[in-house]
């Protein structure tokens, strides 16, 4: 858990997460408290059809938690938005700005910012989220809800728990 006695989550309670392409990443105005470059996330078996959606897309979602990179994401996310929540309270703060980015800003980090959703609602967190270069799916496969996805965050929130004991 994110919790610890030096830190109070009920001071911090909100997670401002920023989704982009690395192109804009470079450019922002503003220095992210944290950032993660999701492009680690390699899925060469995408094809054209999957590259349609975004990150949303259950296919996506499973693939990101399927892959070898995963754990060990999971592991850092959970060490520096912890250190991240620390500093921001320290400061005076009650929000903690969070970039994702990758190529394009249309899959990877926007998965990312769908399973850190997930966990931050289970950690008693707000959360918001801007996607600043997703070209947002308009089908009902891309609206992050269904079976499929609350299967890949069940699991997510799983695998988040473990890297937390």
């Amino acid at each position: 858990r994110l919790s610890t006695p030096q830190l109070d989550l009920g001071s911090c309670t909100r997670l401002a997460l920023v989704t982009c392409s690395r192109e804009v990443h470079d450019r922002l105005d503003w220095t992210p408290d944290v950032s993660f470059d999701m492009r680690r996330f390699r899925d060469p078996a995408a094809n054209s059809k999957l590259k349609e959606h975004d990150g949303h897309h259950a296919t996506i979602l499973e693939r990101m938690l399927a892959h070898q990179e995963f754990p060990l994401w999971l592991g850092e996310m959970r060490s520096r938005v912890q250190d991240g929540l620390l500093r921001v309270t320290k400061a005076g703060r009650t929000e903690l700005n969070v970039a994702l980015f990758c190529r394009s800003g249309q899959h990877r980090s926007v998965a990312g910012s769908v399973i850190m959703r997930r966990i931050a609602r289970a950690e008693g967190l707000q959360f918001q989220a801007k996607h600043m270069t997703v070209r947002r799916c308009k089908l009902a496969c891309c609206q992050g809800q269904g079976p499929r996805v609350k299967k890949v965050l069940c699991g997510a929130l799983r695998m988040w728990e473990q890297v937390c004991d």
